[in-house]
């Protein structure tokens, strides 16, 4: 087989034809020495069709400490749309899983650049196993 055959038949059958950043937000009511402890957390997902075989898909993540003298709160997102024909069961599967895969970097990056700030040591989120987390929401 050649590269151009392989490389046909690894296509997915999703796109991501737009990936934003819906909301951010990052409040402190004290300088903290630099040490952010990011003790209370929620992560969640959501999944809105939006057209015939296209999908809003959004990750928000809440963090804060435990005094809440910080807290942080981003919600990223993603328009994505089928590029073929698939059973609903099948759209489900991909459309859960590829897109929390696609969008958690940019939501790790996000966390990132927002706590790089003077007097603040970064806080950067490790990277996971999806199907761990997506187990782990349905909990």
């Amino acid at each position: 087989m050649n590269r151009e055959d392989v490389l046909k038949k690894s296509e997915s059958a999703l796109i991501a034809k737009k990936i934003f950043v819906e909301n951010m937000s990052f409040q402190r009511k004290e300088l903290l020495n630099g040490n952010l402890r990011f003790s209370q957390n929620s992560l969640g997902k959501s999944v809105e069709q939006v057209a015939a075989n296209e999908y809003k898909c959004s990750l928000a993540l809440k963090l804060s400490d435990e005094e809440e003298t910080a807290r942080l709160e981003i919600v990223v997102s993603g328009i994505f749309e089928f590029n073929t024909e698939l059973k609903d069961e099948q759209k489900q599967i991909i459309i859960t899983k590829n897109t929390m895969a696609i969008l958690f970097p940019y939501l790790r990056a996000q966390v990132t650049l927002m706590t790089s700030q003077p007097d603040v040591e970064p806080v950067v989120l490790p990277a996971i196993n999806i199907n761990s987390l997506l187990k782990n929401l349905e909990d």
